[in-house]
This record gives structure tokens, C-alpha cells and sequence, in this order.
């Protein structure tokens, strides 16, 4: 039921589903990271490099009761 329902708003436009193999708020936290790392030297690289900038961590929070960071290489 739910896929179909995917597929149908994917047809009808109305969607551009992710599928993710981990959700956990640590697998997310580096997701994130490494699609914004990547943004970021693909679109940016200039203004990083000038500046001395890296990105340095990710912090993901479902609830108080469960987050998660992620760092980068040194």
C-alpha cells in the first residue's frame, strides 16, 4: 500500500522520494554531512579554500532523548 502510494506521487509529480538505507540519527547525521561537504568543495571550493573553512560536524536531534554528531577527517 505505502509503495504504491509512493510510485503513484512520483507519476503524478507530486513527489522526488530519498530512499536512505540507514535512519537511524547516526547514519543520518553522516549523510548529511557528506551530501554538504560535497556541496559545499563542488560549489564553493574558492571561497572555502580563501577562507580556510571545512565543514566540521553534523549534529542530528530526533528528541531530547536521542542525537547524534558526526565529524569529519582532521
Amino acid at each position: 500500500e505505502l509503495r504504491s502510494r509512493a510510485v503513484a506521487s512520483v507519476r503524478l509529480g507530486i513527489a522526488d522520494p530519498l530512499v536512505v538505507q540507514n535512519v537511524g540519527c547516526e547514519a543520518f547525521a553522516h549523510m548529511v554531512f557528506d551530501f554538504v561537504n560535497a556541496w559545499l568543495n563542488a560549489e564553493h571550493q574558492q571561497g572555502i579554500t580563501e577562507r580556510g573553512l571545512r565543514l566540521a560536524s553534523v549534529e542530528c536531534r530526533e528528541h531530547a532523548g536521542n542525537s547524534a554528531l558526526y565529524f569529519g577527517a582532521a
